[in-house]
């Protein structure tokens, strides 16, 4: 398929699957939503199941175009080439050259013969006043100045040293006396220079040279800056200028009884010998302060030790055992020894006495023997000897009855030996003795004696 179209250099036919072309005199377009044909380079026809074309038809045929505009013919349509002045589809609107502005930089324009022409302010120039006039071209500025184009004008940068429209004058910086603190200014060509004095620094002499920058001051100090010196200030147990030397606090002596002075940062400490404290080793410790003297002790403190005075009955270091008074064996005579404090006391067997039983007891010092029984001292008891066939008993308390009968006549005498028996016969007569009798007063008969005596009834 060819489709020829004047003045449209393409067609576009897309979704069409036929396109036919006879020598009818018109364009035909058949079972189309839409048809679009405009004088653009591109004529897309879209959607069409049919297009037929016929013959070619030029729309310039008749001069539509205008003020001596050139028509130009496209498919289906034309445009307009409008000559200078005019504007519009047609080329029937006359332009206003000056309507859009085209003088620059505050220009008037002047519309002439459909042109223009542009009245440049000062300064500006070219067709629409778009250039700056560069004033720096010919320019007055002196000494190395840099020129600085501006609007119909320009201006000097004067180089160090000058100053002046046109820089031509040459600038004497120390007559603004700019150095200060007592500094010499010296001139120089677009500059000076200060000569400072002792202690300052600067451009112009005007700062104070800081002498602490440097921290002379040792250990801690506050270094103080004056002029031209410094000064520090010592923190405590420091000394010299720059508080570089340790204060020896141990100079001064101040530890006591032989301790050992350690010297330290603003202080000092004393290692004290054995016995002593406190700060400067000035106190002997009290040893008795523990209390280690026991029973009643009295505490003797003495340098680093102690001693205990022990109360009577005590012994040990501290006082604290019993003296065992029975282990001299005091007690006698098989006695039992009772230790008590600082003394003893015995348990005597029987038949002694005394602090130590060293005394036999005298169990006859009371005279338990009676009747004239004869007492025998023993080893805690006694014996009575009795009278020998008058008395009997423990002590003799007890008399023998001795019965003794006599018959006969009166004035009878007859001797007889006393026996143990209760009672007797009359050993002369060999008859028993059944008749009453007398019985006379009781009479002491020592064992083995013999006495008389006569027994005379009263009648």
């Amino acid at each position: 398929m060819r489709v020829r179209v004047s003045a449209c250099p393409r067609v576009r036919v897309s979704a069409c699957p036929r396109v036919r072309v006879s020598a009818s005199p018109r364009v035909r377009v058949s079972a189309s939503p839409r048809v679009r044909v405009s004088a653009c380079p591109r004529v897309r026809v879209s959607a069409c199941p049919r297009v037929r074309v016929s013959a070619y038809i030029n729309e310039c045929e008749n001069d539509p175009c205008m003020n001596g505009a050139t028509c130009i013919d496209g498919t289906n349509a034309y445009t307009c080439s409008c000559v200078n002045g005019y504007t519009g589809d047609r080329c029937d609107t006359e332009i206003d050259v000056c309507d859009g502005n085209l003088c620059m930089n505050g220009a008037t324009c002047e519309e002439e013969d459909h042109s223009y022409t542009c009245i440049c302010v000062a300064g500006f120039t070219g067709d629409t006043c778009e250039t700056n006039i560069d004033e720096c071209e010919n320019n007055g500025c002196k000494n190395g100045a840099t020129c600085n184009d501006g609007v119909n004008g320009y201006n000097c940068t004067c180089a160090d040293g000058y100053e002046g429209v046109l820089c031509e004058t040459e600038i004497n910086y120390c007559e603004s006396v700019p150095c200060q603190n007592g500094a010499t200014c010296e001139r120089g060509i677009g500059s000076y220079s200060c000569k400072c004095e002792a202690g300052f620094t600067g451009h112009n002499c005007e700062t104070d040279i800081d002498e602490c920058e440097s921290n002379p001051c040792e250990n801690g100090a506050t270094c103080n800056d004056d002029l031209n010196s410094y000064s520090c200030t010592c923190v405590a147990g420091y000394t010299g200028y720059n508080c570089d030397s340790d204060i020896d606090e141990c100079a001064s002596n101040p530890c006591q009884n032989g301790a050992t002075c350690n010297n330290e940062l603003n202080s000092y400490s004393c290692t004290c010998v054995s016995g002593y404290t406190g700060n400067d080793c000035e106190t002997d410790i009290d040893e008795c302060e523990s209390n280690p003297c026991e029973n009643g002790a009295t505490c003797n403190d003495d340098v680093n030790s102690y001693s205990c005075t022990c109360v009577a009955g005590y012994t040990g270091y501290n006082c604290d055992s019993d003296i065992d008074e029975c282990a001299s064996t005091p007690c006698q005579n098989g006695a039992t020894c009772i230790d008590e404090l600082n003394s003893y006391s015995c348990t005597c067997v029987i038949g002694y006495t005394g602090n130590d039983c060293e005394t036999d007891i005298d169990e006859c010092a009371s005279s338990p023997c009676e009747n004239g029984g004869k007492c025998e001292d023993n080893i805690g008891y006694f014996n009575c000897k009795c009278v020998f066939d008058l008395y009997k008993g423990t002590v003799c308390q007890d008399a023998i009855r001795y019965n003794y009968y006599q018959y006969g006549d009166r004035d009878r005498q007859g001797d007889h030996q006393l026996g143990y028996d209760a009672s007797y016969y009359c050993d002369w007569t060999g008859k028993s003795c059944s008749s009453e009798f007398l019985r006379v007063p009781k009479i002491q008969i020592f064992n083995g004696q013999y006495i008389r005596m006569k027994v005379q009834a009263a009648n």
